[in-house]
């Protein structure tokens, strides 16, 4: 079992301080992340809740900047959906 002194020296090398600076970082982003995708979630859920009532709202995985989703039932329903829109 290590005692004090030889706890201390330890803990003053280099390679130790580095790796619990990092390890804090880590934590600390970690955090962040969560926080701001915990942020992200309530906005899209007010969001959602405000799109009133007999409103269909399509869940899906997001779109690139100039193509559709590539899944195929997304897609489908989503072309459906547009289509009765146009026709009505």
């Amino acid at each position: 079992m290590l005692n004090f002194e030889q706890l201390s020296q330890h803990l003053n090398c280099r390679g130790v301080q580095v790796a619990l600076g990092l390890g804090a970082a880590s934590v600390l982003t970690v955090v962040a992340l969560k926080i701001k995708e915990n942020s992200r979630q309530s906005a899209l859920r007010k969001k959602w809740n405000n799109a009133g009532k007999d409103v269909v709202v399509l869940h899906q995985f997001d779109r690139a900047r100039s193509c559709p989703n590539p899944s195929p039932y997304p897609i489908k329903l989503e072309t459906f959906l547009r289509y009765l829109l146009k026709s009505s």
